[in-house]
């Protein structure tokens, strides 16, 4: 069987992605030899499963030195995705795209800001820097965040993209550039078909079932995010309670800050109201087919589709969406769907006074709605899908590119071309009046200028002492800094040929900070012109780079100098006068988050 490495959270972690790749796990296993690249957390799931896991660290390391097998990583707009979004960036792979956007991933935490900077200018080019200023300046509302995707990148550097809905299908292909692109439904987990042996262990929960028994239970599920809307869903009970309707409102999920369920609720009967928490699966279950109508709204829409609202309809419970993009699929004879407009919320208050009142007419759209699921939303389709996906970028033989790593490798190019024609004449009185005459040289090629220019970017050139320049011993840098938006987008770095993992590259990126650059050029010289004998034991460079490049390309050139014209130490006196070909090492990489 084929060798499939497998990225993503899993159980216990609070997340419905967990879940989902939980199930999906359970059922590729028998497909491919399945290893769970582990940020810490998987440990319990796999041993559930009976697969084995690998800790990120080895995955790197085993991933430099073998292309052998195909990576998996599932993608979700939260803090649970972060070194998952990292590695799908270094080593392109499938990549399945949970939600439509990656906005709240990137703005998760202060240390991202330069991440989520780098994803707006890829999406938005030159209009980049007048959003983020506006955001900053705060000219705009807060949900306008999710308005920007933030997939070009993950679109464009992937192997193959899976989706779960035609509008976000239709989306990446307009705005982006996917090797392949899958289109797979959301499954239907198998316990979630039917109601049978469904129970409730929460006795919060219970206490309020029966406290509210002869009520209409309406319920919403899922992390209790400020696009889910919450507030629409109060006003709209709020609106069906005062015209005579009797109904108890379910909050089924973890609630997010920013959507101050407190304030929200207040204006509702305590004793109608229940936010749960994160519940459980089986509580979940439970607490669904308790519900008699469910409500799912999205505004604006960050997420791909709804794995809460695939299993309600399993379970054969009515449900309600906003008639917006990706809900907009689903037919009107299975769902009812509310439009998007300034009386939202008025229109749901409406359709719950007509539940009030005719429930039948909505149970023959649930029957419906849960015969459809059951066929085309079956986890056996899932994962053959999956399978065939996995399969066709296995045989893809062109390596994944986007922006950046097509610039990296165009100016690997136009460098590696320039250093043949250089000519260091007259004397050279330190390493590092070498290294800058070198860079310099380098900094005129004119197809290297144009390509910066194109991209709004500067070319420079950094001259580092590999011996000098080792980064500060127990120094830590700021959580958070302000990056100025003039970023340093290429550099050109000539250094000594050391290890750069051990000193001048650390070095760089603490001093100069990773987020400046999106392209890094290495020029590395043999150490025996930069002034310093190599001793014995020490190690030479290795070709490694830290994790948070990724190298896209290298070459091998030269430059012509005659020895005698090193004037530092006692080299001069013991070089001939002849010119010698220097041999060097130039390594493109590109800047992940």
């Amino acid at each position: 069987m084929s060798l499939l490495y497998f990225h993503s959270p899993l159980p216990p972690a609070e997340t419905g992605i967990a879940d989902y790749a939980f199930e999906i796990l359970a059922r590729l296993k028998n497909h491919f030899d399945i290893i769970i690249v582990d940020d810490g957390d998987c440990r319990p799931a796999a041993d559930a499963l009976l697969l084995p896991t690998m800790p990120v660290t080895v995955w790197r390391d085993l991933r430099r030195r073998s292309s052998r097998g195909i990576d998996i990583y599932h993608l979700g707009n939260n803090r649970f995705h972060t070194g998952i979004l990292q590695r799908a960036l270094g080593h392109p792979g499938l990549c399945a795209i949970h939600d439509a956007s990656l906005t709240g991933l990137l703005l998760s935490s202060p240390n991202l800001w330069p991440a989520f900077q780098r994803f707006a200018e890829y999406d938005l080019g030159v209009h980049a820097d007048r959003f983020i200023a506006a955001r900053e300046r705060f000219e705009m509302f807060g949900w306008q965040d999710f308005l920007v995707r933030n997939l070009g990148m993950v679109a464009d550097s992937a192997l193959g993209v899976v989706v779960h809905s035609k509008y976000v299908e239709s989306l990446i292909r307009r705005r982006h550039r996917p090797r392949h692109l899958f289109r797979l439904n959301h499954h239907l987990a198998e316990e979630f078909r039917t109601r049978e042996g469904a129970t409730i262990a929460d006795p919060r929960v219970v206490d309020f079932l029966r406290d509210n028994g002869s009520r209409v239970k309406l319920a919403t599920f899922g992390f209790l995010t400020p696009p889910k809307r919450i507030d629409w869903l109060v006003e709209a009970t709020r609106r069906a309670c005062a015209a005579g309707a009797d109904i108890a409102l379910i909050l089924g999920g973890k609630a997010h800050p920013d959507t101050k369920i407190s304030e929200v609720i207040r204006e509702l009967p305590r004793d109608r109201v229940l936010v749960t928490g994160y519940l459980s699966e089986s509580d979940m279950r439970g607490l669904m087919c308790a519900s008699d109508l469910h409500v799912a709204l999205r505004f604006p829409s960050v997420g791909e589709t709804s794995g809460t609202l695939t299993r309600t309809l399993g379970l054969g419970v009515p449900s309600v969406v906003l008639d917006h993009e990706a809900f907009s699929e689903f037919a009107d004879d299975h769902v009812v769907k509310v439009p998007l407009g300034g009386d939202t919320a008025h229109w749901l208050g409406d359709v719950l006074l007509d539940f009030c009142a005719n429930r039948a007419k909505y149970q023959e759209r649930a029957a419906a709605a849960r015969s459809w699921a059951i066929e085309h939303a079956s986890l056996d389709r899932s994962v053959s899908g999956l399978v065939e996906a996995v399969g066709a970028v296995s045989r893809e033989s062109r390596p994944a590119s986007n922006l950046f790593r097509d610039l990296a490798r165009e100016m690997l190019s136009c460098i590696a071309t320039q250093a043949k024609q250089i000519r260091l004449e007259g004397r050279i009185a330190t390493p590092e009046d070498l290294a800058e005459r070198i860079g310099e040289a380098l900094l005129i090629n004119q197809a290297a200028v144009a390509i910066t220019k194109a991209c709004r970017a500067e070319y420079v050139s950094l001259v580092i002492d590999p011996h000098r320049d080792k980064p500060s011993s127990g120094r830590s840098r700021a959580v958070y800094r302000e990056v100025d938006c003039a970023r340093v987008r290429k550099a050109v770095l000539v250094v000594g040929s050391v290890d750069l993992q051990l000193c001048n590259i650390d070095y760089v990126l603490e001093e100069l900070g990773i987020e400046r650059f999106d392209v890094l050029l290495f020029v590395l010289l043999p150490m025996t012109v930069m002034g310093r004998p190599v001793v014995t034991g020490e190690r030479a460079f290795d070709g490694r780079v830290p994790n948070c490049l990724r190298e896209r390309g290298s070459t091998a050139a030269s430059v012509r100098l005659a020895p005698c014209s090193l004037a530092y130490g006692e080299i001069a006196a013991k070089m001939p006068r002849e010119e010698i070909e220097v041999p060097l090492l130039i390594t493109a990489c590109e800047a992940l988050i």
